[in-house]
């Protein structure tokens, strides 16, 4: 395994903005203090949601409403463009792997 994959983060996307999802990801980050072994932990999704992690963020682009407790299907192309995002650098070799929220 080449030295940069065993440094290459691990993905978490942040499911549905108004759901459990981006709670979940971000105790997940918190428990792990944002790192897996050799891995950092990089949170995928949306900027407002995951503000306090800009440093560990890759931003989706696509627009969210985030109403708590209200998921809301305008909200699906950026739950999808997380996944997509993560994917893709896993398959580049970008990624070490991926955590998809729900």
């Amino acid at each position: 395994m080449p030295s940069s994959a065993k440094a290459a983060p691990i993905l978490i996307t942040m499911g549905e903005p108004s759901g459990i999802g981006p709670e979940i990801a971000l105790a997940a980050f918190a428990h792990f203090s944002g790192k897996v072994g050799t891995h950092p932990l990089k949170l995928v999704g949306d900027t407002g949601i995951f503000a306090a992690h800009k440093d560990a963020l890759i931003p989706t682009r696509a627009q969210v409403i985030a109403k708590p407790g209200k998921p809301d299907a305008a909200n699906a192309a950026a739950v999808t463009e997380a996944i997509e995002i993560a994917a893709a650098a896993c398959l580049a070799g970008e990624a070490a792997a991926m955590v998809k929220e729900v």
